[in-house]
């Protein structure tokens, strides 16, 4: 059973990464350094070279694609759910 689970969670793994290949660049890398590396949105503007504000007015925008993104795929949505990942889109 770890082994599919290992399998599945490396095929929501790569259909995330597929979503995040849509984004442009800064926004990939905004999403990314704040909800999967948890830096702070001040760490983020600084690594993406925007200004605090933009981050904050960028990331509700970034999650929001993503998960609506997420949600509609089968893989992505069960894993979601299943792992309270929507608390992430609370900035």
């Amino acid at each position: 059973e770890t082994r599919s689970a290992d399998l599945d969670a490396r095929e929501a793994l790569a259909r995330l990464y597929g979503i995040l290949d849509g984004l442009a660049p800064r926004h990939r890398a905004a999403f990314v350094l704040r909800h999967i590396e948890g830096l702070e949105l001040a760490e983020v503007s600084a690594a993406t070279g925007v200004s605090l504000a933009t981050v904050k007015r960028w990331l509700p925008r970034i999650c929001r694609r993503v998960f609506s993104q997420a949600k509609g795929d089968p893989v992505l949505a069960s894993y979601l759910v299943s792992n309270g990942a929507q608390a992430v889109t609370h900035e």
